[in-house]
């Protein structure tokens, strides 16, 4: 029987397996040499040169019944150039095969049947050869990554929507109460996240070819009506995360006017009309009442009200939204992964110093922002971004591709892509300050992400520089803002600020505008907190700064300057 297999039956093996080694070095050409594979260390290593021409024999016996053995040889950059190996064969291999580069190669020892005993190994160059290495000669940083990449790419194509795929059984794993799954039994093992309350996963380690890495596909805030788009999470290296998401997203439906419908305050014709939503315009329902007669909307341009239900048109079951009073904004629950806790390696130091832990995020193209919850701050994404997070320091989000807006207590900032927003967090990686302004990708952070390994790989883009800082006027001096109490606002240079009659820069001003020596009250937001409300207009988050307490400011809305539409002469009718 040949004992050779196609470099693809096995290349998924490999890839796992490649994260587990232990390298030891063969001690010289054409000698016999031992060792003893266990669950705890399932494979071993050795290393040999050889030059570009040169014959390699292979002879690899297992001393242990009823154990199957396998090798692969991979080149020094981690390049697959002989898998050897059957299930059913048990025993002993034998196989000679001719290099055609000059390199140092790593040749895997394992067992296909996961029965673990003693083997000996024979490796025989040709003569001529080059020699072997000498003891103690590891893998390489960007060989391992590109065993990850590959095995990324290799075992991992299955992992559907809200699951996880795990590489390798070197993982701490946590599970919900109540589940039927208790542990990751093999490498490559797909799992619910649902079922998932946490991962710790190991650091790179050279010595050991150790490296964590779990892919994660999640949901997040997209629809059912697109099962096949989800957001992609790679973490890798000395990262924990924890699960605090429940076990299903936010319920919201886009709903179609069937014409001209008033906007209102409330659930009911009593309440003040805020607005007029067109015939075709759409919205999306977050709420209603009891009776499902009403339902809360929210608008594109951040405004909210109330609509009468029987004149739109949903795309789902409108009973399925949750119920929600006059005054309230729905609550936004989290599905699996969508809300969770992260920390990301603290030393880093296995590869000269470059950061080999950290977490990549990938939303899918064409579907909107992603709404995600991490440490307790608000993420909302369009992108590609890096997030790292250590106690007692900061959690960044570094921008590769498209925009992220970071938020804390209302407080919020929008990395585009090629700049990072810092968060500082305590020693529980809570936020203990808003985020910082934008500043600089600290592209020294990246180190060795395995972006390759993302569905849509990125290029990291240039750091781009913040404006430098307008100096202060003589005789300006901007207030000083307040840490707790009622939330207020004031101008982010010494320079007066345009205040406009709604929250859009297509409004126009009113009055002289914010005072930069002065402090203002805030009323008012637009939903994504781009948009404030002070007692005579609306000003930019852009260009303002935020004191106080803004985590409760509501949701209110302006109107339009040009004359409002006439409310319909008949009123809503409720069925």
């Amino acid at each position: 029987m040949n004992h050779r297999i196609a470099k693809r039956a096995l290349c998924g093996v490999y890839f796992l397996l490649i994260l587990l080694l232990s390298t030891i070095s063969v001690a010289q050409n054409g000698v016999e040499v031992s060792g003893t594979l266990s669950a705890a260390q399932p494979q071993l290593s050795y290393t040999f040169a050889a030059d570009a021409g040169q014959t390699v024999s292979v002879e690899l016996t297992a001393l242990t019944p009823n154990m199957a053995p396998f090798f692969f040889v991979n080149g020094s950059a981690g390049n697959l150039v002989r898998a050897v190996g059957n299930p059913e064969l048990l025993g002993s291999l034998q196989d000679s095969f001719t290099v055609s580069e000059t390199d140092n190669y790593t040749i895997i020892v394992g067992t296909t049947n996961r029965i673990y005993g003693t083997f000996s190994l024979r490796v025989t160059v040709s003569s001529g050869g080059g020699g072997l290495p000498p003891v103690g000669e590891q893998l390489t940083c960007p060989s391992l990554v590109e065993n990850v990449v590959e095995l990324v790419d290799d075992t991992c194509q299955a992992t559907g929507r809200n699951q996880a795929c795990v590489g390798h059984l070197a993982v701490d794993a946590t599970f919900r109460p109540g589940s039927t799954v208790t542990s990751f039994q093999q490498e490559g093992d797909i799992i619910d996240l649902v079922a998932l309350d946490s991962l710790t996963l190991s650091p790179m380690d050279l010595v050991n070819g150790m490296w964590g890495v779990a892919l994660l596909r999640v949901q997040a805030n997209l629809p059912d009506t697109l099962p096949g788009q989800n957001v992609t999470m790679l973490l890798f290296g000395d990262v924990a995360i924890e699960n605090v998401g429940g076990t299903r997203a936010s319920i919201t439906h886009e709903i179609v006017a069937n014409t001209n419908l008033n906007v209102r305050g409330g659930p009911g014709t009593g309440y003040a009309i805020l607005g007029v939503l067109g015939g075709g315009q759409r919205a999306t329902a977050d709420g209603r009442t009891s009776d499902n007669r009403w339902l809360h909307i929210q608008r594109d341009e951040g405004s909210a009200g109330w609509v009468v239900a029987n004149a739109v048109t949903a795309t789902g079951d409108i009973r399925q939204l949750p119920v929600i009073g006059a005054n309230e904004n729905p609550e936004p629950s989290y599905g699996p992964m969508q809300a969770f806790y992260f920390r990301s390696g603290i030393g880093d130091a296995g590869c000269d110093n470059v950061p080999t832990s950290g977490m990549l995020i990938q939303t899918p193209q064409g579907v909107g922002e992603i709404e995600l919850l991490v440490n307790e701050v608000r993420v909302s994404l369009g992108s590609t971004v890096l997030l790292s997070a250590k106690p007692n320091q900061s959690l960044t989000v570094g921008t590769l591709e498209g925009h992220a807006t970071v938020e804390v207590n209302g407080v919020a900032q929008t990395a585009i892509a090629g700049t990072q927003v810092q968060v500082p967090v305590g020693e529980d990686l809570r936020p203990i300050a808003p985020p910082l302004p934008p500043e600089p990708l600290d592209t020294s952070l990246i180190g060795f992400a395995p972006i390759e390994a993302l569905p849509v790989p990125v290029t990291v883009p240039p750091p781009i520089q913040p404006p430098q800082p307008t100096a202060t006027p003589e005789g300006i001096t901007l207030p000083q803002l307040p840490t707790s109490g009622p939330c207020v606002i004031a101008t982010a240079n010494p320079i007066f600020v345009n205040v406009r009659s709604g929250p859009s820069t297509s409004f126009p001003t009113v009055g002289q505008g914010l005072n930069p020596e002065r402090i203002y009250n805030v009323i008012g937001r637009t939903a994504d907190y781009s948009w404030y409300q002070v007692e005579n207009g609306w000003v930019s988050g852009s260009v303002t700064r935020l004191g106080g307490n803004c985590a409760n400011v509501p949701v209110t809305y302006s109107p339009p300057p040009t004359a409002t539409p006439t409310p319909m002469a008949t009123p809503e009718v409720e069925r």
